[in-house]
């Protein structure tokens, strides 16, 4: 099977993980609404969806780039890949919501420090695109993987620290509060990087012989993860659900990427198409999600049909952006880019 196979299926996961979080921010704009979450806050776990990202993060660029690790003359690609696939279209939507948001509150604009801290995607207590406090640890991952590809050991040093940094604010051994820079960079949620490059050593060595069972483990253990959530036995905001969730996913993923890679599995239809929109899904689906909101909010619907429709505004309208701005967008950026280096490779030094 070829790689790029294996990781469509990985990719696909990503798409369901999108998929929990628009549960989880229906359920939580209808709690605010009339201060109760629809079906007794069954989908309160679906922030849960962000611990999978971070683990499939991990996963993807360690599984991808493996072989760019110590070849500095990689790094250029790396980093093009990575610039081209996440930020063009997030400035897009950053433009987006600040027209929006100035038009909708007599032109009260964000400040220059704000945008300029958005675009570049630096530590920010208040960003403008609220889902965006993600990205920056993507980029920040990205950043030190960077380093491993430009040189093997400084990089497996730098990442090194960065773990046992996390870990000793995880286990209390350093504060947890500061800045935004110390909270950016020893956030618990960091830790599971770490479980996503795990996944990737165990699938590029082949292991796992019964990996359905494995899959099996880690879907049981995330959906009883949830549970625990939702009937409150186990507060999912707090350190310790970054390690269940976190080792739940690590399991999920491995499952799925070793199960696909020797033919046990097969994803297709609408999971693939979910898969491909999860990055739109993820960023845009609060646009979905609000405007339906205004044209529903008079209307005297249930709450959970309410619900129904809210999910599946957001779900229509990040697919739909998915297939008409942000993959166009991306093919044109890496083709212009393309073009201007092949440009400037023929005018030479």
């Amino acid at each position: 099977m070829a790689n790029h196979e294996k990781i469509l299926a990985i990719e696909t996961s990503r798409g369901l993980a999108a998929f929990m979080v628009v549960l989880y921010h229906c359920s939580r704009h209808l709690e605010k609404a009339f201060g109760q979450q629809p079906f007794h806050s069954a989908f309160q776990f679906g922030h849960a969806g962000v611990d999978f990202f971070f683990v499939l993060s991990g996963f993807i660029i360690c599984f991808v780039h493996c072989k760019d690790i110590g070849q500095p003359a990689r790094i250029g690609y790396f980093t093009e890949r990575r610039f081209t696939r996440v930020v063009p279209f997030y400035w897009l939507v950053l433009g987006w919501v600040i027209l929006v948001q100035a038009l909708g509150s007599g032109h009260l604009w964000p400040s220059w420090s704000q945008v300029a801290a958005s675009i570049l995607l630096l530590p920010d207590a208040d960003p403008i695109v609220g889902v965006s406090w993600t990205l920056r640890h993507e980029v920040l991952f990205y950043a030190l993987f960077g380093v491993m590809i430009a040189h093997r050991h400084l990089g497996q040093v730098a990442l090194g620290l960065w773990l046992v940094l996390v870990l000793a604010v995880m286990a209390g051994w350093l504060p947890s509060a500061g800045n935004t820079a110390w909270q950016l960079v020893s956030s618990p949620y960091n830790i599971q990087f770490f479980f996503g490059l795990g996944a990737a050593v165990i699938i590029r060595r082949g292991g796992l012989r019964r990996p359905l069972a494995v899959l099996a483990v880690g879907l049981a253990a995330a959906g009883l993860a949830g549970v625990a959530e939702d009937v409150g036995w186990m507060n999912g905001y707090q350190t310790p659900a970054r390690f269940v969730y976190g080792l739940a996913a690590m399991m999920v993923v491995t499952g799925i990427a070793r199960s696909e890679q020797i033919g046990h599995l097969r994803l297709s239809g609408p999971l693939l198409w979910l898969g491909e929109a999860s990055y739109s899904l993820y960023l845009v689906h609060p646009i979905g999600v609000g405007l339906a909101w205004k044209g529903l909010a008079s209307a005297a619907l249930d709450t959970r049909l309410l619900f129904a429709v809210l999910v599946a505004s957001g779900v229509v309208f990040g697919v739909i952006v998915s297939r008409g701005v942000e993959r166009p967008l991306l093919r044109a950026v890496r083709k212009w880019l393309k073009r201007w280096a092949v440009a400037h490779t023929r005018l030479g030094p």
